[in-house]
């Protein structure tokens, strides 16, 4: 739903990508796959047309599957690990910006 994508190759590969600017959110979403038994090939693009990016691949029918499932499934693992979610969600859709005025407030921009 944010940088990710997800993929049936006419192969018969079941391809679950990832394309960020934030190399830490890259290697921590390739660590993730290979937590799960899926082997997670990192790299950097440089692309003319965009901001260059770090991208994840991995194939997995089963995660192809979950990833491909109704919003509500989706919104019920999101309930079930907020933390994971939020820090993806945030990483993926915002910014973090600290305001001189307070600098232990966080402000999010969109």
């Amino acid at each position: 739903m944010g940088d990710g994508s997800i993929h049936k190759k006419s192969n018969g590969r079941y391809l679950i990508k990832l394309k960020v600017v934030d190399k830490e959110f890259a290697e921590a979403f390739a660590s993730s796959l290979e937590s799960l038994g899926i082997k997670a090939t990192l790299g950097f693009e440089r692309d003319s047309t965009r901001v260059d990016r770090f991208y994840v691949e991995g194939s997995n029918k089963t995660l192809f599957q979950l990833l491909s499932s109704s919003k509500e499934n989706l919104f019920f693992l999101a309930e079930k690990y907020p933390r994971e979610f939020l820090r993806g969600f945030l990483i993926v859709k915002g910014s973090q910006r600290y305001t001189q005025e307070n600098p232990l407030r966080l402000k999010l921009v969109w």
